[in-house]
This record gives C-alpha cells, structure tokens and sequence, in this order.
C-alpha cells in the first residue's frame, strides 16, 4: 500500500504491472490519473475512493519486458 498521491508520481496496477499511470491532480476527496496505452496515448481517470485505490496501486514503473 502507498501512504499518499502526488502529482506527476509514476504508478502501477498491482495485479497488473504494465497498466502504468501517472498522478495528475490530487482532489480532497479523489485522484485523477493519467493511464498510459502506450507511450504518446492516455486516457484520464478519476478515483474517488482514495484509500481502495491506494490498495489497488504501486509506486513506480516496471521494466518493459521485451
């Protein structure tokens, strides 16, 4: 579990490694995240349950696999 959000902090889904994110705003009660479907494509989600996502995400990206 990550203690807390940032903006621009790199994550990861934890039961999937390559869905990587990045933290774009951090609301009082939500964060919105950049998800990334390839290097120059995302789309823009928003969780609003702060903790189940803290749960749900890790810090960091993995290393591509080639």
């Amino acid at each position: 579990m990550i203690p807390g959000f940032y903006k621009d902090q790199k994550l990861h889904l934890l039961e999937d490694p390559m869905q990587q994110y990045t933290v774009m705003k951090v609301e009082e009660n939500a964060v919105c995240v950049y998800r990334w479907i390839d290097d120059y494509r995302h789309k823009i989600e928003r969780f609003t349950d702060v903790e189940g996502a803290k749960k749900l995400l890790g810090e960091g990206w993995p290393n591509k696999k080639s």
